[in-house]
């Protein structure tokens, strides 16, 4: 199995207010950004293959990165995004 996840998503809403991240994905709790919650579980799944991850690379930690298959810059909308995600996946 491939898991895609969609990590670019700006910040522009509440959280803006309490943090200047420029992306939801790198807002950080705990002194971790939040997508490192979400990668470490995904990571876990026996039957996951590649975890491709679309959005800033600098929103997940270094020590998280051998979790994942590979980052892709992210585009501007949740389609693009997920186009951007399929199309690293798709075999060449």
């Amino acid at each position: 199995m491939d898991i895609i996840v969609l990590a670019g998503a700006k910040n522009t809403g509440a959280l803006r207010a309490v943090t200047t991240c420029a992306y939801e994905a790198g807002i950080p709790l705990e002194g971790r950004p939040l997508l490192d919650y979400i990668i470490e579980p995904l990571s876990l799944i026996r039957e996951a293959e590649r975890i491709v991850v679309v959005g800033p690379d600098d929103c997940l930690s270094p020590d998280r990165r051998d979790k994942v298959w590979r980052i892709v810059p992210c585009g501007d909308s949740m389609l693009e995004n997920l186009r951007r995600g399929l199309t690293a996946l798709a075999p060449r």
